[in-house]
């Protein structure tokens, strides 16, 4: 049972400490990738019409 419990454990902890560790980088290049793809196909969008 210990053995189970400390996979589950590290497993869980594992992603979250690098989403820690990283949260304010990774988000602003989240939003800025996600910004600059929403404006060129709400460019893109406009041009066909």
């Amino acid at each position: 049972m210990e053995q189970i419990n400390g996979k589950i454990i590290g497993q869980n902890e594992g992603p979250t400490d690098i989403w820690v560790r990283s949260s304010s980088s990774m988000r602003l290049v989240f939003i800025a990738v996600i910004g600059i793809g929403l404006s060129i196909g709400f460019v893109i969008y406009h041009r066909k019409k």
